[in-house]
């Protein structure tokens, strides 16, 4: 489904890998869908960037340590649960000066 929805948005040639949550039978916010991320990147999770547009998944991944940016585009109020983004944002063109601020 996931690998379908790329190719529909013509995302497919710019992604290099696409992770679901049927890989480890949970569903998120369980840390085991975050934890995959680390695993199959082989990378640290403080080093991770996160985007999503749901308050819920925002809140469990930064809870989890990753770097969230929330893609928060109607204004809806964060979940009371532990973790806090990174940052809000409210559309995507606003995320590369986020992750990677002009010096």
């Amino acid at each position: 489904m996931l690998a379908d929805a790329a190719r529909a948005a013509k995302l497919d040639d710019l992604l290099d890998l696409i992770l679901s949550a049927s890989e480890v039978a949970v569903f998120k916010p369980d840390p085991k869908i975050y934890q995959l991320a680390v695993d199959r990147l082989n990378a640290p999770r403080e080093n991770l960037a996160f985007l999503t547009a749901n308050a819920w998944d925002a809140a469990g991944a930064a809870h989890f340590g990753l770097q969230v940016v929330w893609v928060n585009r109607f204004g809806r109020p964060r979940e009371r649960l532990p973790g806090t983004p990174r940052a809000t944002v409210t559309q995507l063109s606003e995320v590369a000066n986020v992750l990677w601020p002009s010096s």
